[in-house]
């Protein structure tokens, strides 16, 4: 054990120069949080219709009418070529500010009305002087409150409520596992909606990058029918179907090794799937573990970069 915690933290030691500040600071809309926002505006449809189901979210009745508004118009909002479009209040002084105070984002009150963010907020510095970029949680806050113009005359009060909702809901259900604990550079994020009936959205980030390997990892897991009994060992399942419903937990990283420019990464988590058995009943199944391994190799920029064709994802037996 302490062999394996020494290489650990070596391993550590030689990737951890290289890891600096979260996010691309030249504005220009290619950072982790300007990719956060754009992911969360996909994903507005389903995470609202998650928040209007759900009772975590404790919304009143005008608070549920605003959510449903949003909702149903989000289609058209999107026929609106480039609605997100990002700025910066320091190129363009007085661009974000209303009512005397500069905010994260200002938009119209016509669907379809251009949504502008404000790159110099999406970015905090920590206590260890690197920036962490707006989470996806904090995207939706904002989104939801710019929409919430769009469908009345709403204050910023009211759009701030609803919206805390909404990203509060989101943040319980996220996992956000960085690689080293005081910096975000490389990390991996899950968000389960619901075990009964959906699938959880992965993400990877490896400095400026994002991969969404949600698919991918869908395409991957299975629920076990027969299993090959092995004396001592994981029983091997001959026989499986898809499940109904997963849920992610226990995220960790699992192994990193170093050398020179490449880097070898391994993230391990928990699965329950949501099965049928022979006669079409619901049960948990919670035998298995899932591993997602991935190479970086580093730059002339001193950056690390991912290969989305080094990733690789499968479901293994867990302890039985």
């Amino acid at each position: 054990m302490k062999k394996v915690l020494l290489c650990m933290l070596l391993s550590l030691s030689l990737i951890a120069p290289v890891v600096r500040a979260g996010g691309d600071l030249v504005n220009n809309g290619g950072g982790i949080a300007e990719k956060n926002i754009m992911f969360a505006y996909q994903k507005m449809d389903s995470y609202i219709k998650l928040c209007l189901s759900s009772d975590f979210c404790k919304i009143d009745k005008k608070q549920r009418t605003i959510l449903e508004l949003i909702s149903t118009g989000i289609q058209q909002e999107r026929l609106s070529a480039d609605q997100i479009q990002f700025a910066s209040e320091k190129s363009k002084p007085g661009f974000f500010v209303i009512d005397g105070e500069i905010k994260v984002a200002k938009t119209g009150s016509q669907i379809g009305s251009p949504i502008y963010i404000n790159v110099d907020l999406l970015y905090t510095k920590n206590e260890m002087g690197y920036y962490i970029p707006a989470s996806i949680s904090e995207s939706i806050a904002i989104l939801v409150h710019e929409l919430g113009h769009h469908y009345g005359a709403y204050s910023h009060t009211e759009l701030d409520l609803v919206a805390v909702r909404v990203a509060l809901m989101l943040q319980h259900k996220t996992y956000n596992t960085p690689m080293l604990p005081w910096s975000e550079q490389i990390s991996a994020t899950v968000i389960n909606p619901s075990i009964e009936s959906s699938f959880p959205d992965i993400l990877i980030y490896v400095e400026d990058q994002v991969f969404d390997i949600s698919n991918q990892f869908q395409d991957i897991i299975f629920c076990p029918k027969l299993f090959i009994p092995i004396p001592y060992l994981p029983d091997i399942p001959i026989s499986s179907n898809k499940p109904v419903g997963t849920l992610v937990h226990n995220v960790h990283w699992n192994k990193l090794t170093s050398r020179g420019t490449k880097a070898q990464l391994s993230i391990s988590a928990n699965l329950s799937h949501q099965c049928k058995d022979s006669s079409n009943n619901s049960i948990r199944v919670q035998d298995f573990l899932i591993e997602i391994d991935f190479s970086l190799t580093m730059g002339a920029n001193e950056k690390w970069s991912l290969d989305d064709s080094s990733i690789e994802i499968q479901q293994t037996a867990g302890a039985r």
